[in-house]
């Protein structure tokens, strides 16, 4: 295997195991607890901004696996769903 192939390997892992981690810490939380629980929304972010950084190397450096794979195809810049993010979490959108 070589060292490009590794490293989409390695950005799939990344993903997989911040969607494993954000599961694990919601667990059947709801919206309003979910929204207390500063620790956890904190957590949750910080794995959604992996899974961004991650699908964004994959767009970047795996175009062809990308253009395959309708999951990993971005429809909007990276920064502006950041900040989506950071917006709809603090207004509870």
């Amino acid at each position: 295997m070589s060292g490009k192939e590794q490293r989409l390997l390695d950005y799939l892992g990344h993903m997989i195991e911040a969607i494993d981690r954000i599961e694990s810490y919601i667990g059947d939380m709801d919206k309003a607890a979910f929204c207390e629980n500063t620790l956890v929304v904190d957590a949750v972010i910080r794995n959604i901004k992996v899974i961004g950084e991650a699908s964004n190397r994959v767009h970047k450096h795996h175009r062809e696996f990308a253009d395959a794979h309708p999951f990993a195809k971005r429809g909007r810049p990276y920064g502006k769903v950041d900040n989506r993010i950071n917006v709809s979490i603090r207004f509870g959108i």
